[in-house]
């Protein structure tokens, strides 16, 4: 009987502090609306590829010949694209043996360890969801910041020329 009360009193004093917490996050998801004059990566979300990793694990044979069918490239954008930034631009870091797929879709995609290995910094990527009126839409990814970013500057130098009237 003793052990139930004293079971009984550890949990009642373990009950306030198992209260869920609030995390505020600084960052609100933003819907992004640009004119892509250039092409635009759009690469899957890794946690696409975690099947694969499974099958690796099971038989490393036909798991890896799997995986290596498989893109990280979701699709190529270009035109009128709408997305949903998810979060704040972050390292790509963190996606294990599948950084290895991405890189060899695009050579600025490297695992922090193999970006010290080159001198190079490691690049930022931003999660994204396309929306819209596409095959893709609803689709989880990323982007890596600098193409956006090019992509933001290319639509805002494409304004009007400067007037060449002398008048203001």
């Amino acid at each position: 009987m003793s052990a139930r009360i004293l079971i009984a009193i550890l949990l009642m004093g373990l009950w306030p502090s198992a209260r869920a917490t609030e995390v505020a996050t600084p960052f609100k998801v933003r819907r992004l609306e640009i004119n892509a004059r250039q092409e635009l990566n759009v690469y899957k979300d890794p946690s696409m590829f975690l099947p694969d990793l499974g099958e690796i694990h099971a038989d490393p044979l036909t798991g890896w010949e799997t995986l290596m069918e498989n893109t990280p490239l979701l699709t190529t954008v270009q035109g009128p694209v709408c997305f949903l930034q998810l979060a704040a631009a972050t390292p790509f870091k963190n996606f294990g043996l599948v950084s290895y797929l991405y890189q060899l879709a695009d050579s600025r995609l490297k695992s922090p360890v193999t970006a010290a290995a080159f001198g190079e910094s490691t690049p930022m990527i931003v999660p994204v969801q396309l929306c819209g009126e596409s095959a893709y839409s609803d689709s989880l990814g990323f982007v890596l910041e600098e193409d956006l970013k090019a992509v933001q500057q290319a639509r805002a130098q494409s304004g009007l020329p400067p007037s060449v009237d002398g008048t203001p």
